[in-house]
């Protein structure tokens, strides 16, 4: 291939094949709202001129950007705008943005009224919102077409299976990437023509995948499989701009979660996990303490009338607890309160399910809101769980699912949580098959726990609450 094909070649490998990532969204949102909110004040007939620095009963413009700069993508990141997600309608989005601006645009002016004592003028509000709004949809859109225009090209090298479950994902997530080719080898090569060179097959492959079928990426399913002692020779591609990944790296990156049933002992050995980053669990700690505080200082009057309500229905306990399984499968009692009838497991241990019948009145309400999770608050406090982690089972549970899904009590590595990366991403499950779901979120959250992610799950938690989702 001559030097203009390589060129041509390279320049059509800028596809990016997913969206930015939540600092670049939140970037995006600061722009908008300190351009929207400076255009309003430039165009205002009582701050248009150069003169008005703004008196002491009205903000300055240099207030409100910054302050409306931290309303806007705090709001849009809780009603899930910072995710590119082609699966979500226009008129769905579009509710979202509008939402996300009227609340951005009330948070700066209930700010500025309680504690600056400061006003906006009507005419700078609509006019921040509108050109908020305008910018906001003018920015996805194009961000979109350019996303959904331009695939990421990728060639699979595994079975067929494997391809069924790698198509059956891009179609799902609607995905901007292109499955343009199943590479599937039919035997292990023999020593000798390792030894001998190059496979031919194999660079056959790779000439096809360099010169003719314009390919971003390689994704290696093959694991110990077939042509292990060849692989070698896809290093030739990373100098022809091609991507080289794992199968569980490339749908960690693109659809964050870890695909279980493909992984083995050898994914955690290269996983890079570690227990002792000291800042973060710091933070981490810190951040446990405070807000497990403050929420059961807050939701005292609650549960005090939630308590109430119980005893009323039915008789038994307010409280109810049971033993679950920790970090380092240590046990402990978490504590919830009681929402199912007394006698709700006089058979054992049974799966929670949706539209339980034997949850009580009062309790269908404290699930609804999720007041029934407060006293873990305290399991908080003592430092048997986080804020953020995958949620606890029950040892006999534990028993049953690690039989049936490998690598099930890894996802102890880490403590438990109120809440967690599967309970927001994944329905309510209540199945062997569920969990199996839910742990390929709790692995990548075992993986890749930060404060960043932390925070996002916290408050993308927050919008479920708003929703009154379950």
């Amino acid at each position: 291939m001559n030097g203009a094909e390589r060129a041509a070649v390279s320049s059509k490998r800028s596809r990016p094949g997913r969206g930015p990532g939540v600092p670049v969204w939140v970037l995006l949102d600061v722009v908008i709202a300190a351009v929207a909110m400076l255009i309003a004040f430039a165009l205002s007939p009582a701050y248009g001129r150069a003169s008005s620095a703004g008196s002491a009963m009205h903000a300055t413009p240099f207030q409100a950007a910054i302050l409306y700069g931290v309303f806007l993508p705090l709001i849009s990141h809780v009603l899930g705008l910072h995710v590119l997600d082609l699966r979500m309608s226009h008129s769905h989005w579009v509710w979202r943005a509008l939402m996300a601006t009227a609340l951005a645009v009330g948070g700066t002016l209930l700010t500025f009224f309680v504690f600056f004592y400061a006003m906006l003028g009507r005419w700078i509000v609509v006019q921040a919102a509108s050109y908020t709004f305008l910018f906001k949809l003018l920015s996805r859109y194009v961000l979109a077409k350019l996303i959904a225009e331009q695939p990421r090209r990728v060639v699979l090298l595994g079975s067929q299976s494997l391809a069924g479950f790698f198509g059956d994902l891009i179609k799902r997530h609607r995905a901007p990437i292109q499955l343009v080719e199943v590479i599937q080898p039919t035997e292990q090569l023999s020593d000798r023509a390792d030894n001998s060179g190059a496979d031919p097959a194999m660079a056959e492959v790779l000439r096809r995948v360099i010169e003719e079928w314009d390919v971003d990426e390689i994704v290696d399913g093959l694991g110990n499989g077939p042509w292990l002692k060849t692989r070698g020779q896809l290093q030739r591609c990373l100098s022809r701009g091609v991507s080289i990944s794992t199968l569980s790296s490339f749908v960690e990156r693109h659809f964050m979660f870890v695909p279980v049933q493909y992984i083995d002992v050898d994914w955690f050995l290269h996983a890079d996990i570690e227990f002792g980053h000291p800042y973060y669990f710091i933070l981490k700690r810190f951040l446990d303490l405070v807000i497990s505080s403050v929420g059961l200082a807050l939701a005292s009057p609650l549960l005090l009338l939630a308590a109430l309500a119980i005893k009323i229905e039915s008789p038994g306990p307010i409280l109810y607890s049971q033993i679950r399984t920790g970090l380092f499968n240590r046990p402990f009692r978490m504590w919830k309160l009681r929402t199912m009838r007394p006698d709700a497991e006089k058979s054992g241990p049974q799966w929670a399910r949706k539209n339980d019948e034997r949850v009580t009145y009062v309790g269908k309400v404290l699930r609804r809101i999720r007041l029934d999770e407060v006293p873990q608050f305290w399991n908080v406090l003592m430092g048997e769980m986080s804020l953020v982690g995958p949620r606890p089972e029950r040892p006999e549970l534990i028993t049953q699912l690690s039989a049936a899904i490998p690598f099930f009590e890894e996802r102890h590595l880490v403590q438990p949580g109120l809440t967690g990366w599967a309970q927001i991403n994944l329905p309510y499950g209540a199945s062997v098959e569920d969990a199996q779901r839910k742990l390929s979120y709790d692995l990548y959250y075992v993986k890749h726990a930060s404060l960043a992610l932390d925070l996002h799950i916290i408050l993308r938690t927050f919008a479920s609450l708003m929703r009154g989702s379950r």
